[in-house]
């Protein structure tokens, strides 16, 4: 899933995942600095620990 790394409001690092699915793909990848792995079958929820791959890591 498209996603970025921030810090949150307790200094915590924190993936959001974009909130649309489907055709703006483009805004996301714009929106987005990496790509969050979740396991297959698996719902995610708040708080969950997902690995985080940057795209500077990917592409670089």
């Amino acid at each position: 899933m498209r996603a970025r790394a921030v810090v949150g409001a307790e200094g915590v690092m924190e993936i959001q995942r974009f909130p649309k699915l489907g055709s703006p793909i483009m805004t996301s990848v714009c929106w987005a600095n990496g790509l969050a792995k979740s396991p297959d079958g698996v719902a995610v929820a708040a708080g969950d620990m997902l690995d985080f791959l940057p795209f500077e890591m990917l592409l670089g």
